[in-house]
């Protein structure tokens, strides 16, 4: 009767090893933890440029993305063959890969321009489309789209 006192007691402070033959309990397993990726980066890569007379003309383009948290920064757009310019781009709403974004600037004749851009992240890849609509139209100012899949 002593002798099973002693072992409810051993037992209940956790003395006595588990079952299984050990002498030593084990140590919990930890969780893993995944993080996020991150969109950050330079992106580069061969776009398709719509717009006053062009018809998917193939251009050169790049970005910056900073993400943090769900929101992306993206620098202006820099375009550099073949013909060199830039566009404004700004933040983005990030849900999951996708992202949503719209930003306006002042473009001299053409007034207020306002970009849309919206794509998505696959590893590297950025698949991305820029919309540049200004507020006045004419010959010289038109709607812009720039469409294609940059890589970092």
């Amino acid at each position: 009767m002593k002798r099973l006192m002693v072992l409810a007691a051993l037992s209940g402070l956790g003395l006595l090893g588990a079952c299984g033959g050990s002498d030593s309990p084990s140590a919990p397993t930890p969780p893993t933890t995944t993080l996020p990726p991150s969109f950050s980066g330079t992106y580069r890569g061969t776009m398709t440029f719509t717009g006053g007379g062009f018809n998917a003309a193939p251009i050169q383009a790049s970005t910056t993305v900073t993400h943090t948290g769900t929101t992306l920064a993206l620098s202006d757009m820099t375009i550099t063959s073949p013909f060199s310019g830039s566009f404004g781009l700004g933040s983005a709403v990030l849900n999951g890969n996708s992202f949503d974004g719209t930003n306006s600037y002042s473009s001299g004749g053409c007034g207020i321009v306002t970009s849309r851009y919206v794509g998505h992240f696959a590893g590297n890849l950025m698949n991305l489309t820029v919309t540049l609509t200004p507020a006045v139209r004419s010959r010289d100012c038109f709607v812009i789209d720039i469409r294609g899949e940059l890589s970092r």
